[in-house]
């Protein structure tokens, strides 16, 4: 069977795993996030409660880190054997090291097996780089949710805080400006009284 005619037979089936596997990506990276938030809040809280907090946030952390390299581990092998038939590892430098070799031998075997070898490894090569590919959209998924969540935002002073702050250099900046002011009157009234003259 053909990569075209699985691809047509993939876009005739139902896409359920699919959207099952990327929701459950989703929930694995909602389960570290959430426990990342749990873990800061649970700063906030004393004594006891703060342990037992702790450790329960730091679990749910850890279930869904495992959880996350469990779904990306069958991806990656669902990917593979729905391209080649079985699990190929991921190391492409290994596959373009032993296509080379293959070309270098090229005299020493059969053109029919040298074809099939340079094919076989050509697919497996594309397969990982198909898994590469699967690798970096799941990364954006995990972007995307970092970013969404607000676990990247920076930290921001309260506005009141700011307000105080601004308070002193405004009231400098007004009484400078007032000086001004106060010195261009004099000189307006000086002037005035030496046109009257």
């Amino acid at each position: 069977m053909t990569v075209i005619s699985k691809l047509i037979d993939l876009f005739n089936q139902d896409p359920k795993p699919i959207f099952d596997h990327v929701r459950n990506i989703g929930i694995a990276t909602i389960l570290v996030f959430g426990g990342r938030i749990a873990v800061d809040k649970s700063e906030e809280l004393e004594g006891g409660i703060y342990l037992l907090s702790s450790f329960f946030s730091g679990s749910i952390v850890v279930i869904g880190a495992i959880l996350f390299a469990l779904n990306m581990n069958y991806g990656a092998r669902s990917i593979s054997k729905f391209l080649l038939g079985k699990h190929a590892n991921i190391n492409i430098l290994r596959r373009l090291r032993k296509i080379k070799q293959v070309v270098r031998a090229r005299r020493r075997i059969k053109k029919s097996m040298y074809v099939k070898i340079i094919i076989f490894y050509f697919k497996e090569l594309a397969t990982q780089l198909v898994i590469v590919v699967y690798y970096v959209v799941v990364i954006m998924i995990v972007i995307s949710n970092t970013l969404g969540s607000g676990l990247s935002d920076l930290p921001t002073t309260n506005g009141s805080e700011n307000l105080q702050n601004l308070v002193p250099k405004m009231s400098e900046q007004i009484k400078a400006q007032e000086l001004k002011i106060s010195d261009l009157e004099t000189k307006i009234e000086f002037i005035n009284k030496e046109e009257e003259k």
